[in-house]
Formats: structure tokens, sequence, C-alpha cells
């Protein structure tokens, strides 16, 4: 048997309240009891979701006043599309509609309008803002909390953004961690600055976005070339390959300053060591390139050893052209990169009291092979001719500053070199586009290690002044016992 027990209570409603249960009542024909019913179901239902009576009546509110531009949608759906829009930037024609800038000008209005804005859209993120200044803050910090990873990296472009704009605020730090965003943000001279800024910490995918927008039948089709090769394509600079159909090995085949956009001056060598490692595997040069500390261990995928010895070649040139001495050496699989250090700093005392008196060469030059036959497990020749090359940039580098100009011709180039003939009876005989180099006498003569860096000044200086615009034919050698050396050089 079921026993139903019914509870009569009395309670006292104001007439206001009986105003807002008239439809419940007339749908109910008049019943107040039933009409109650139905508000507490209503009640029940919207507290299942939500925190307290306020956040659903703001919700209930908001559903009521959807407008044309508005539109909802279910949160399997949202999250896929938070998911696809990874690592974009607002524009800011919509991050206008989103937060008006005109009504929120300072950091509280800020935080208050984005908490409202989550809690009546239904996103679940509370927003908390610290900032040393509520109208023109230098420091400023944010921190999200939310269950939604993608909710949050959303709300916080949509954040920093306005913050740059409005405020010129950049990131400096971006913390994640389980259920938690805190992001740090500083005072930057220009918006421009500081939503690069944004773009740089959390918006890996707009550069990208942009160029499948622009061509996009380009990227379709090279995705699909790369996929269907396993990935087995080579990615190299059109004049690299010009220089391969012509039968001339690249002194670079890799483009590094496209990897990274600072300059590569200005690179730490552990991010340079990685920014060539990141180039040379996306455009698998080698296969797969290990970091040992400053050391480089180079998977390179190879059989033909001529091919891994050129290889070899074009890594020691990356690095030699950026200030680092490395001492190679070649297996079937591997190619290994030892830093030098050492020879590094011994390097860079040497081009700086050269920077003082650029007369010095000769005495350089003698001084570099004196300390490079202290070392014991190197290849000395190759370190005297590495040595060479950048010698010949430096003098280079020293006629540019001297004279505050970086425009090279063969005249030009025959004065700047003028310092490493101290010791040689040469002379220039310039044409047009071209120049023959002739040495009658040589002081290095009966050297091997100061001729063979005294050829690779003459090369590095001249890589410098005219790139790969510089084609050179040796004609005669003194060193290989003719009456002289002759060298021809070509410039396109």
């Amino acid at each position: 048997m079921i026993v139903i027990v019914s509870q009569r209570k009395h309670i006292a409603i104001e007439p206001d309240y009986i105003k807002k249960l008239q439809p419940l009542i007339d749908k109910h024909h008049g019943n107040l009891s039933a009409a109650i019913r139905d508000a507490i179901e209503l009640t029940e239902i919207a507290l299942q979701y939500y925190d307290s009576i306020d956040d659903a009546r703001s919700l209930i509110t908001n559903l009521k006043e959807i407008q044309d531009d508005q539109v909802i949608i279910q949160a399997p759906v949202f999250h896929w599309l938070l998911q696809k829009e990874k690592g974009l930037i607002i524009d800011k024609q919509t991050l206008d509609y989103m937060i008006d800038p005109f009504s929120i000008t300072t950091i509280p209005e800020l935080q208050e309008y984005v908490n409202n804005m989550c809690r009546d859209f239904g996103w679940h993120i509370e927003t908390m803002i610290d900032c040393d200044d509520n109208d023109h803050p230098v420091c400023l910090s944010i921190t999200l909390n939310s269950n939604y990873k993608e909710r949050i990296y959303f709300l916080a472009i949509i954040m920093c953004k306005f913050l740059a704009v409005y405020k010129s605020l950049g990131i400096i730090s971006v913390h994640p961690q389980l259920g938690e965003l805190e992001i740090e943000l500083r005072q930057k001279k220009t918006n421009d600055e500081a939503i690069q800024d944004l773009i740089d910490n959390l918006g890996y995918m707009v550069h990208i976005e942009k160029e499948l927008a622009s061509h996009s039948k380009f990227w379709n089709r090279l995705i699909s070339e790369h996929s269907a090769s396993n990935y087995n394509l080579v990615t190299i600079h059109r004049n690299f390959y010009e220089d391969l159909l012509i039968g001339k090995i690249p002194k670079a085949i890799l483009t590094i300053e496209g990897g990274d956009s600072r300059p590569l001056e200005e690179m730490p060598l552990s991010q340079f060591l990685y920014t060539i490692k990141t180039v040379a595997e996306t455009s698998r040069i080698v296969d797969k390139i290990y970091i040992e500390g400053d050391n480089l261990k180079i998977r390179h995928g190879f059989r033909n050893m001529k091919a891994v010895e050129n290889i070899k070649n074009i890594f020691i040139s990356i690095l030699e052209r950026s200030g680092y001495n490395y001492s190679p050496e070649i297996t079937s699989t591997y190619i290994y990169m030892k830093h030098l250090p050492m020879i590094d700093d011994k390097t860079n005392e040497l081009f700086i009291s050269l920077s003082g008196n650029i007369n010095k060469v000769p005495s350089v030059i003698s001084e570099f092979v004196k300390f490079i036959k202290t070392l014991d497990n190197i290849d000395f020749l190759e370190q005297v001719q590495a040595f060479g090359r950048r010698l010949g940039r430096q003098i280079m580098i020293h006629h540019e500053q001297k004279y505050g100009s970086k425009y090279w011709d063969l005249a030009t180039f025959t004065k700047a070199f003028e310092v490493v003939d101290k010791q040689i009876r040469s002379c220039w005989e310039i044409r047009k586009s071209s120049m023959e180099y002739t040495v009658h006498e040589c002081a290095y003569a009966d050297d091997p290690s100061k001729c063979h860096m005294h050829k690779e000044i003459f090369k590095g200086a001249l890589e410098y002044a005219f790139g790969s615009l510089a084609e050179v034919e040796i004609i005669k050698l003194l060193s290989h016992g003719d009456e002289y050396c002759d060298v021809s050089i070509h410039v396109r």
C-alpha cells in the first residue's frame, strides 16, 4: 500500500511576486498551488547547472535578448571550434564587439566585465587581474582558472589583445598549470610591439594561417607531395639549387636566418644550435640532429660518403660564419661536430687586436699558426683554413666600417685586400666584370700552413664581398711548382 502525504503550509506572497507568477497561474486556470509547483521545478533545473539564482537569471535574460548576430551552439561544437582556432589571434573588429573599449577603460572594469561575460555565456572561467595601476598599468598579471583548457587560452588571447591594443601591454611570460593559466605583461613602447609579443607567445598559427590563406593551392600541393613521399623531399633555397645545377656545392644550403626572428649575431650558441636542428630537420637535409651540450651528432641518412663529406662541409660553413669553430668526424651513420671554444676565444682575441691596427694581418697569421700547433687532437689544416676564411671576412668588415659603405665592386675589393698583400708581390688586372690576380713572389710559398691560410683569406674576403656571384678559377699556383700564382675572378 502506498501512502501519499500532502503537507499544507501557509506562505505570504507580495503582490509583485503574484504578478510574476501570473503567466503560470493563467496556465493552470487560476490554480496558485500548481503555478508555484512549476516555479519550483524551474528553479530546481536552473540550480542544477548554475551556482546561484543570480547566475541562472543572468543566463535566461541573455537568452531572451539574443539578437540576429548571436547564436547558441552546443558545448562539444564550441570546443571543436576552439581546438581548430588554436594559436590564432582575434582581429580588432571582433575584439571591439566583444569588449567595448569606450565602456571598459580601467583594469577593474575589465576584470568585472570579463567575469560577467564568462558567467553569462556559461564558459565557467574565473579571471583575476593584478596590476600596479588601474588606469595606466606598467606591470600586470592575469590568472585564469577553469577545467576547460581551450576556453582558458581563447579568453587569454581576447584579454591580452585588448591590453595590447588599448594599454600597450605585451606578454613577457606564460605559465600554464593544471586548470590554471598565469600571464605576466609589461608596458611596451608601442601597440605594435605589444601585439607582436602576443603573437610570439600565443599566436603560433598566425603566420601559418596567413600563408595558407594567401597561397592555398601551393601549400595544398606541397603538403600532398611531402605526404606521398613519406617526407623524403628536400627543401632548399633557389640560389643553392642553382649552384647544384652548375655542379657547385653551396656554402650554406640552409637558410638559418629564416628559422628565427632574431639576428644570428644576437643568438646564444644553445639557441643557434637548436635553430640549425629545427631548420635542417624540417627541410630534410639530414634525418636527425642531436644536441649534446655544445656539440652536434648528425644522423645524415646518406650512403655515398662523398655526399656525407659535402654535408659536413655545409654544417662547418654555417657554424664558422657565425663565429664558432668545430672539429668534425664522419662515420657511415653520423657526423660528429665537436665544439672548440679555445679556438673561438683565441680568434676573437686576435680579431680585437686587429680592429685597432689592420696592418697587423701578417703577425696575426703567424700568432694563430703558432697557437694552433700547441693543440692536440684537432685537424691542423682544417682549422688554419677556417681561420683564414674568417680573417678574410673580418678584413672586409673593417673596410666597411672605415669607409661607412657596404658597396663592393672589383676596385673596392682590391683596395680592401691590400693589407693582406704586405709580404707578397702581386698585381691586379681589372676588367669590366672580371679580374686576374697574379702573385709573383710570396713569403708564404714555402710554408704550407700560411700558404693555405692566405688562399682561404682570399676566399673568405671574396665570398663576403660578392657572395655566390663570384666565380673563381685557379690557373697556376707557386705551391704546385708553377712560376707564379694566377687566379681569375668573374663576378656575375
